[in-house]
């Protein structure tokens, strides 16, 4: 996948780790060892991304399936894993094969599965790696643009209709994102991006109570509202943040791309 100019321009201004694998011959006999044949998808992304830097508040995240002698988190602690693979074969609950795919202290599991979707948490981010760049080069350039002020809504159990929202919003497409998993609209005034687990409302303007109110409308969370108003203020109170630490993605902690 040919990556816009944006993307092409935010991977040129990140770090990358000076011994990041991009050996043919070394990824090979990396899967030969757990006697898997590496698919295309894998080999591009190693190829392609390996040694990739991307910091999550201070705490840097390696990207690639293969580290070297620098590898300090999940590859390098209890004792360095030098151009091995961590393999997670599928299991009930995990329908794929995954490996992780970074190296990094942060308390996240980064994985990709054999086809190239990438996963946080063991669950799906983006279809291809390419996207999640073309994400990340989005939190730049609204910067630049003057999308100064945001809120965000966390929501779980529920799909956003991003057509409506888009229609209600008078939203078109971002230009050139491709349209996965995270979707991205726009307008002269607005940007949203939704996950699925987070909206993000960016306003060159101040943020109006009714541009709150329609985040919690269609989160969901106007309901719980009006729910813990009559007592049950349990249900209210979970659901403004994920059940589980490990459902926090990445993109809540990058604070130097919105703050």
């Amino acid at each position: 996948m040919k990556l816009t100019e944006r993307a092409t321009d935010f991977l040129s201004e990140q770090e990358y780790r000076s011994d990041a694998v991009k050996s043919l011959d070394v990824i090979e006999s990396a899967f030969s060892k757990i006697g898997i044949k590496p698919t295309q998808e894998l080999i591009d992304f190693q190829l392609n991304y390996g040694g990739l830097i991307i910091y999550a508040g201070l705490e840097p995240i390696c990207f690639g399936i293969l580290h070297g002698e620098k590898a300090r988190g999940d590859f390098g602690h209890p004792e360095k894993i030098i151009n091995e693979l961590i393999y997670h074969p599928a299991e009930d609950d995990i329908p794929n094969d995954h490996l992780t795919c970074a190296d990094t202290r942060y308390q996240e599991y980064f994985t990709i599965d054999f086809d190239g979707k990438y996963y946080e948490g063991w669950e799906p981010k983006a279809t291809k790696f390419e996207n999640l760049i073309e994400d990340l080069a989005i939190f730049e350039e609204i910067d630049q643009l003057g999308y100064k002020n945001s809120i965000s809504e966390y929501f779980e159990n529920i799909e956003i209709d991003f057509e409506k929202v888009k229609s209600d919003l008078t939203l078109t497409n971002y230009p050139e994102f491709p349209q996965d998993i995270v979707k991205w609209g726009q307008n002269a005034e607005l940007t949203i991006r939704i996950s699925n687990d987070k909206v993000n409302l960016y306003s060159k303007n101040e943020i109006t109570d009714e541009q709150k109110d329609y985040l919690k409308k269609i989160t969901n969370k106007k309901e719980k509202e009006a729910v813990a108003n009559n007592g049950y203020t349990t249900m209210a109170v979970e659901s403004e943040t994920p059940k589980s630490s490990n459902k926090s993605n990445l993109w809540s902690r990058l604070k130097s791309m919105w703050s």
